[in-house]
C-alpha cells in the first residue's frame, strides 16, 4: 500500500542516487513507470550479466502496457542507454549489445522442472532515429502480459538507480517478498 511505497521510497533515497532521466519512448516513458514481472521469473536464474544487460531487460519491461494482449516492439534510444552506462555507444559496441541481448536465456523452475526461454526475438537498430527497437520473445508472455496475480511491482527508478546486478535481483526479491511475506534463499 502507501505505506510500503513511502517505505521503499525513503530506502532508496538513502542507498541509491536518484534516477531523473526520462527513458525509453520518444514520448517520455518515465522513470517513475511501475515495472511488473511474474514472481517465476523474479526468482529465476536469468542469462543477464551486466548491470547494462538487465537495465536494458528492465527498461523494455516498463514499457509493456498492463493492458497488452501482444508483445510490441520497444524502443530505447541511445542517448539513454548513454545515459544509464556512463559511456558513448558506437554503431559497433550497439551491435555487440544486440548480439549478446539475443542470445539471453532464462530458466523458470516449475514441479516437474525447469523450462529455458530466449528473453528477445529481435533488435533492430533505425540509425536516422538512433534507437535500439526489441521485441520480447512471445512464450514470454505469460511472465509479463496481463498479469493479475502472483507478481513483483517495483519503480523503474529505484532499480535504475541501483550498480549492480546483484544489488537489483535482491531489490526485486526482496520486493517481491513484502507481497508474499516469505522468501527462500
Amino acid at each position: 500500500g502507501d505505506y510500503d511505497d513511502k517505505f521503499w521510497s525513503k530506502i532508496s533515497s538513502i542507498i541509491m542516487p536518484k534516477w531523473n532521466q526520462t527513458v525509453g519512448t520518444k514520448d517520455g516513458l518515465k522513470a517513475t513507470v511501475i515495472i511488473k514481472i511474474d514472481n517465476k521469473l523474479v526468482k529465476s536464474k536469468f542469462d543477464l550479466k551486466t548491470p547494462e544487460e538487465l537495465k536494458i531487460f528492465l527498461i523494455v519491461l516498463a514499457q509493456i502496457n498492463a493492458d497488452d494482449d501482444e508483445f510490441k516492439a520497444h524502443k530505447i534510444h541511445i542517448k539513454e542507454l548513454e545515459n544509464l552506462t556512463g559511456k558513448k555507444k558506437n554503431e559497433r559496441q550497439l551491435k555487440a549489445i544486440a548480439d549478446k541481448m539475443l542470445k539471453k536465456t532464462i530458466f523458470v523452475e516449475d514441479l516437474n522442472g525447469w523450462t529455458g526461454y530466449s528473453l528477445f526475438s529481435k533488435i533492430r537498430y533505425i540509425r536516422k532515429e538512433a534507437v535500439l527497437v526489441i521485441s520480447f520473445h512471445d512464450e514470454l508472455k505469460p511472465f509479463l502480459l496481463n498479469l493479475k496475480e502472483n507478481f513483483t511491482k517495483a519503480k523503474l527508478e529505484n532499480v535504475l538507480g541501483l550498480k549492480s546486478n546483484y544489488s537489483i535481483r535482491m531489490y526485486l526479491l526482496l520486493k517481491q517478498f513484502l507481497k508474499i511475506g516469505k522468501r527462500e534463499f
